[in-house]
């Protein structure tokens, strides 16, 4: 479990040598500081008096369990307050992705408390962003002292007087972030959440593929898949026919989304069914969902409809769920398991047949 630091202590251990101040942070369960961080903590405080109390207890580097979602600098002050200051290097970092973090680490900070301010610091450019309460941004130069000491950044950071949190893990508590799209259907048909920054990368992965064939993705059920592929979907069905295929039945969210709101989800018996009588009508993109329960015969008959259709064919699962299977020949998944890659979309070149 992280703890605070004590970023005077860090500064004064970097000043003497980098390993020190390396080895400090990893007592404090921090491992994975870069260089550019290190950097600019130091240049951040030296932004400010010596007697700052609140850089006595920040928590540097801060990841929330399950979501990949990290914090580079988290102060935790009297009134239910929370400061977090995040830390870029480059001269030319886009002002608008400045913006775009600070909104999104808003959204699962504004869970814990109301009393939030959040900042960027950009030590290579010498200015401050703070984010507004209409998501815009206000942004001073460092360099000057005097305007600078009358910003809100500055004023927050010296009135704060930080306190250390029994377990941070609890308190952001990350089961709160991860939406069910198929038992809390009104939060995810109206846009009430944000992808953890993991399944964004894997979303992305997913949409880079434009051309006809059959896809593999290793995914951990219990870290928002089912989010991301929902909301996959949701984006490419503006612009093409996509299909969810159940490994067994559906549930009762799955069942309302098809007969209220038109979404095409098939139980696994119905798709296999109508693809032997050749009766599915024409999709663009079919998604497997919990594919590490398709048996061997049913991923044949999949490939064959790939083959004469051209379209794209997504397998989800996790192949540390394991199923008992009544063939002897298992399951597609243990069959290409040496080729998964955890979170990446694999092509299948063979197949078994």
């Amino acid at each position: 479990m992280l703890k605070p630091a004590n970023l005077q202590a860090l500064v004064s251990q970097l000043n003497h040598s980098n390993a020190d101040a390396r080895q400090y942070l990893a007592n404090l369960g921090n491992t994975t500081i870069r260089q550019q961080e290190l950097v600019g903590i130091e240049k951040l405080v030296h932004l400010l008096p010596v007697e700052t109390s609140a850089f006595k207890a920040v928590y540097v580097g801060y990841s929330v369990p399950k979501l990949s979602k990290e914090f580079d600098l988290l102060l935790f002050g009297a009134n239910n307050q929370i400061i977090n200051v995040e830390l870029k290097s480059d001269a030319h970092y886009a002002v608008e992705k400045v913006r775009k973090q600070l909104v999104n680490h808003k959204y699962y900070l504004m869970n814990m408390s109301d009393n939030l301010s959040l900042y960027t610091y950009n030590s290579d450019a010498n200015r401050v962003y703070t984010l507004q309460d209409d998501d815009t941004l206000e942004s001073v130069s460092t360099t000057d002292k005097e305007a600078l000491s009358s910003t809100k950044f500055y004023q927050d950071i010296i009135a704060c007087q930080p306190i250390t949190l029994p377990s941070i893990d609890q308190a952001f508590n990350p089961d709160q972030y991860l939406v069910s799209p198929l038992a809390q259907l009104t939060t995810f048909l109206s846009g009430q959440y944000h992808l953890p920054h993991h399944q964004q990368l894997i979303q992305s992965n997913i949409l880079a593929v434009k051309h006809s064939g059959i896809f593999a993705m290793n995914i951990a059920s219990s870290t928002g898949k089912n989010l991301m592929l929902y909301d996959t979907v949701k984006l490419l069905q503006t612009s093409y026919r996509v299909l969810i295929v159940q490994i067994g039945s559906l549930n009762s969210g799955q069942s309302y989304l098809r007969r209220i709101y038109g979404w095409q989800i098939l139980p696994e018996r119905q798709f296999f069914k109508k693809i032997k009588n050749n009766r599915l009508a024409h999709f663009d993109v079919i998604f497997i969902d919990d594919a590490q329960r398709l048996s061997v015969k049913h991923a044949n008959l999949l490939v064959k409809h790939q083959v004469n259709q051209h379209l794209r064919v997504y397998l989800l699962g996790d192949v540390n769920q394991k199923e008992r299977q009544k063939s002897q020949r298992g399951t597609f998944f243990e069959s290409i398991n040496q080729q998964l890659v955890a979170n990446q979309v694999i092509e299948l070149q063979v197949l078994n047949k």
